[in-house]
């Protein structure tokens, strides 16, 4: 049910029977189908972001190295240039880790959808039999504890 003017959320269809398979890797590769890009968006900004950090330790070596040191014969930066540079680094570290953390959060839960909705149709799948002599109670613990491992 949507509630206001919010449009629903449609998930494509997905084959969960094709996708999983036996190699795992494999699975996990067919399961991320229209995240992949996603996720390498996420590992780059992760990677750039780990440069920003690098780059503001480098900046700050050289701020040590000129203005603590109290070297004379070599020619100075401006200080303003300097926190300038240092705060480009770290708006930039900002942004890369932002990045990264949402679009790889986004993948992961797209994911998990998918997990929940084949392990829905699974569960539905299943005889009377197993649902007699299984408690509902265990049934969802296991269920969803086992989806949350997986996240």
């Amino acid at each position: 049910m949507v509630s206001g003017n919010a449009p629903a959320v449609r998930l494509p269809d997905f084959d969960h029977k094709r996708t999983l398979g036996t190699g795992r890797l494999q699975s996990l590769w067919r399961l991320m189908a229209g995240y992949h890009w996603v996720y390498v968006v996420a590992a780059l900004s992760t990677g750039l972001s780990a440069i920003a950090s690098t780059a503001m330790f480098l900046v700050l070596r050289q701020f040590i190295d000129t203005y603590l040191s109290g070297e004379t014969g070599t020619q100075r930066t401006p200080l303003w240039q300097i926190i300038a540079i240092l705060l480009a680094f770290a708006l930039g570290q900002g942004i890369f880790t932002f990045a990264s953390r949402t679009l790889a959060a986004s993948t992961a839960e797209g994911i998990i959808v998918r997990l929940r909705n084949y392990l829905y149709d699974h569960i539905q799948r299943l005889t009377f039999r197993y649902h007699a002599k299984t408690q509902t109670g265990d049934l969802l613990q296991r269920a969803t504890s086992d989806v949350d491992t997986i996240r």
